[in-house]
């Protein structure tokens, strides 16, 4: 069996998210989605890659398995050139994304979000994010308000589009990393860390190419913050690696900040949404804080009162 290399969230004993969508459902993602992230990853990524890296990318493929290892895990095979996208994973986070996108249309905290996320994890529920939250999708695309900086419309379904773009591009160049850096799976502790990390600097140094920040992973990692992506791989640590990860990220990005947001109009909105992964990572790594958050989360919005979060 291939040992596969696995970005951020194959997570251990936690439950996939088999009965959230129907077969049917699935197939819809792949016809809407397929083809599009294949494009993205040669036209978006590849192309813009130094021409070696680019020789040697000739023969990366993308595969579109219904099912993965968990609502949110995307991985690849570097042996084989492979990059795994499990259509049940990419309908999850678009969905969730919705629902961030929701959330920041009416003002509302995401603690809310976050706590769903856990309760999926954990097996407490299996129901699709909108549905969980009372909403639909016509909800969130049709929602507008009002920018007190410009006066101009801003779309809720705009930014749930650039959420999951953003964290879509950083997922395809970070595997790609895993395969053209030659990494191999099943390493533990700092050896497995030390590939993550470079993997995420791979991808970090695409968006430096197009002069924006990947703020869309904030979210992707926001969902996952509390959570031991290894499991017992994790030798040398008792906080999640992810932490130690997203922490490193905000540091590059805030050490480089000039290089991620030349295209941007302003960098003011990137440094404030890293400077939120930081405090994300800062809480992660303490074992007691991240306990403490998860029992409050848990407590504070059970599955049945999440409509009543943001209505």
């Amino acid at each position: 069996m291939l040992k596969t290399l696995t970005l951020i969230l194959a997570i251990a004993g936690l439950p996939a998210a088999a009965q959230m969508y129907s077969d049917a459902q699935l197939e819809e993602t792949r016809q809407r989605s397929a083809a599009i992230i294949r494009d993205v990853l040669r036209a978006d990524i590849i192309a813009l890659l130094p021409p070696q890296q680019i020789a040697a990318s000739a023969e990366v493929t993308v595969s579109f398995p219904a099912r993965g290892r968990g609502p949110l895990a995307f991985w690849s095979y570097p042996s084989t050139g492979e990059i795994v996208m499990p259509l049940d994973a990419l309908r999850f986070f678009g969905d969730l994304t919705l629902v961030y996108a929701w959330f920041d249309h009416r003002l509302c905290r995401v603690d809310p979000v976050q706590a769903y996320v856990l309760h999926v994890l954990l097996g407490n529920t299996e129901t699709e994010p909108l549905a969980a939250f009372g909403l639909s999708k016509e909800q969130v695309v049709n929602a507008y308000r009002t920018d007190p900086g410009t006066g101009q419309p801003l779309s809720a379904d705009d930014l749930s589009q650039k959420i999951f773009s953003s964290s879509l591009y950083f997922i395809l160049a970070h595997e790609l990393g895993h395969i053209l850096l030659g990494h191999t799976g099943g390493l533990d502790g700092a050896l497995s860390q030390a590939q993550e990390w470079q993997s995420d600097a791979f991808a970090l140094e695409h968006f430096a190419r197009v002069g924006t920040a990947p703020i869309g992973i904030l979210y992707f990692y926001m969902a996952l913050w509390f959570a031991d992506p290894y499991g017992e791989a994790q030798a040398e640590h008792s906080h999640p690696m992810s932490a130690d990860r997203i922490s490193a990220i905000a540091d590059e990005i805030l050490s480089r900040i000039g290089d991620f947001t030349w295209r941007e109009p302003s960098p003011t909105p990137v440094i404030k949404a890293v400077t939120e992964m930081k405090t994300i990572a800062r809480i992660a790594r303490d074992d007691n804080m991240r306990q403490v958050a998860i029992a409050q989360l848990l407590h504070a919005f059970p599955v049945a009162g999440l409509p009543q979060t943001c209505p």
